[in-house]
């Protein structure tokens, strides 16, 4: 695994992303006809996105990329703001699913699915809401 930057330059502006990418051995297969059995098999590498994160801190980024050079921090850990718990957030999603709300809601209605993420972000923090 490594980290993959890419950078683009469209109508004057400049366009960053940064990519969790893993390479994969996979055969390579001949356009024209069946491999022979006595012939070794022909691999190549292609690259495969793990994860896109792009939107995540600079300073969590880095820390990814240690770890997956090998470079494992000791002592005190680094100090990583994050937002609220992805895992909490599709769980409530997926039971309002199961209730009918989002169905309810539509795809399409912004101020509605505003609503649901407020929501949700009140059950699932609800100190933090003022």
């Amino acid at each position: 695994m490594f980290i993959k930057r890419n950078s683009s330059r469209q109508g004057g502006k400049t366009y960053r992303s940064v990519w969790l990418v893993e390479g994969v051995l996979v055969p390579q297969i001949r356009p024209w006809g069946r491999p022979r059995k006595d012939a070794e098999v022909k691999t190549r590498v292609v690259h495969r996105a793990l994860a896109i994160l792009s939107r995540l801190p600079e300073p969590l980024v880095a820390l990814i990329e240690q770890y997956c050079k090998g470079h494992v921090p000791t002592g005190k850990a680094p100090s990583v703001r994050m937002g609220s718990c992805y895992g909490v957030l599709a769980g409530l999603h997926a039971l309002a699913g199961e209730l009918g709300l989002v169905a309810a809601l539509g795809p399409d209605r912004s101020q509605a699915r505003f609503v649901h993420d407020l929501c949700a972000r009140r059950l699932a923090r609800p100190a933090r809401c003022p």
